[in-house]
This record gives structure tokens, C-alpha cells and sequence, in this order.
């Protein structure tokens, strides 16, 4: 894809035309889900930003964006910067988004001054970190190898859409899903600015912390299976009641 540079406005502004990409503005907060068109020209948007700010953009197989700069040292392992800007239902403004705008403004900084880095930078916008299809991380799930083809088939939004399908309506193929793996000998780090610290900065009085430990929350579906019983005849020592179990 040829990608024309936009003239760089500041990060608030590129923020808020990004929320304005939103299927669902009534709602009070913003929704732009993964392989949407919506998000489609959201995706479109932060290339171009990436181009204006210097980088070499390029959409992995499975729909990840990165944008590189190339570093002095040859062969030397990137360093990876950035987060997502996929939504959840009725979601705030800066929740991923924030990472790979401000990764993307710190590098066109940099670049600006004449710096160029002793590794390779690059911005990563990660495809599919919200649950539209009932789980989350996917692009990131994708570049390490543990999203298989067939979960490709298996797993499906509220409308009976897979990830394939909506692959396929955005031009993507779901059997080239190996090729989005990445070498991880060739990244020697990855940083990520975000918002999840929630009010914790706010009451401790100070304007960003350096997080050591995250939450790694697991998608778990569980069946219970009981018997139907009269509720006011039946005591519990009676029931299979599914409820209680």
C-alpha cells in the first residue's frame, strides 16, 4: 500500500480525530471494533501518521501495523513500542490509542532533531486486543505463534462472524496466519504507554509510573449441568440445582 504523509498536527488532535471514527457515537463512548471499515480507516489514518513522521509502515499477515525506523548497528534485535486502537463496546478515548499516538509523536521528535537510533524502533498497533470475538489479544497472540488456523474458524462475534470471515472482508487471508509470526530473537525489548493504572497515579499525587507487574486476565467458558426440581417442594439436598453448583 502506498501511503501518502499527512501534515502532522499534535497528539490531542490526531486523538481526536480518531474518536471520531466510531460506529456507535450515541452511545456516549466510542466503538471501533477490529476488521471493521471503521476501523479500517482508523488503521489507514495511523499510517499515515507514521509516514509523516518518518517511518516505514508495513501490515503483517493477520492485520498488525508496524511503522520501523532502522538503527546503526546492523543485525542488532528492535526495540517495540506501541499498544492497540481497537475498542471495546462504548470505550474511552485514550485506552490503547494513547500508546501508539504518542509512540509515533516521541519517534517523529527524535527524528526531527537528526537522531537516529543504535537499534531498530518500531511502532506496533496490534489487531484484535479487544474481545470482539469473545478474546482479546490477538494480534499480539498472532506474532508469537499461539493463534492457530482453526481458532480462525471457531471463534466468533455477537453476530456469528469469525475472525476468517472478517479477515477475508479486509482483504486478509486466514491461511497465511503463520506469517504474521515473529522472529523473537530479533526484538531485544518492548515498552508500551498507557492509561491502565486507572486512578492509582491520581491518588498518589504523581504523573506516570513505571509498571513492573500487570493483571493477565484469562477467558475461561464453564458449563453447569443440573436437573429441573419444583423450588418449594423439592430441599436442596434433593436437587442437581446448576445454580448452586
Amino acid at each position: 500500500m502506498t501511503v501518502s504523509a499527512l501534515p502532522m498536527r499534535s497528539v490531542g488532535e490526531q486523538l481526536e480525530r480518531l474518536s471520531g471514527l466510531n460506529d456507535d457515537p450515541l452511545a456516549g463512548g466510542i466503538t471501533r471494533e477490529v476488521f471493521t471499515p471503521t476501523y479500517m480507516r482508523a488503521n489507514d489514518y495511523v499510517m499515515e501518521l507514521m509516514a509523516g513522521a518518518g517511518l516505514a509502515a508495513r501490515v503483517d499477515a493477520f492485520g498488525n501495523l508496524f511503522g520501523r525506523v532502522e538503527g546503526s548497528r546492523p543485525g542488532a534485535a528492535a526495540i517495540l513500542t506501541g499498544s492497540h486502537i481497537d475498542t471495546t463496546l462504548n470505550a474511552g478515548a485514550y485506552d490503547g490509542v494513547l500508546g501508539v499516538l504518542g509512540a509515533i509523536e516521541a519517534l517523529r521528535a527524535l527524528l526531527e532533531t537528526g537522531w537516529r537510533p543504535a537499534r531498530p524502533v518500531e511502532v506496533v498497533c496490534f489487531a484484535g486486543e479487544e474481545p470482539r470475538f469473545g478474546s482479546g489479544c490477538l494480534g499480539s497472540r498472532a506474532l508469537v505463534g499461539s493463534l492457530t488456523r482453526g481458532e480462525l474458524d471457531t471463534m466468533r462475534d455477537r453476530d456469528e462472524v469469525s475472525i476468517a470471515d472478517a479477515m477475508r472482508g479486509v482483504g486478509l487471508d486466514a491461511d497465511r496466519i503463520g506469517e504474521a509470526r515473529l522472529d523473537l530473537s530479533a526484538v531485544h525489548a518492548f515498552v508500551e504507554l498507557h492509561i491502565e493504572q486507572a486512578g492509582v497515579l491520581e491518588a498518589a499525587g504523581v504523573s506516570v509510573g513505571a509498571v513492573t507487574h500487570i493483571a493477565a486476565p484469562h477467558d475461561l467458558l464453564v458449563t453447569f449441568t443440573g436437573a429441573a426440581a419444583h423450588a418449594g417442594a423439592t430441599p436442596m439436598a434433593l436437587r442437581r440445582d446448576a445454580f448452586a453448583g
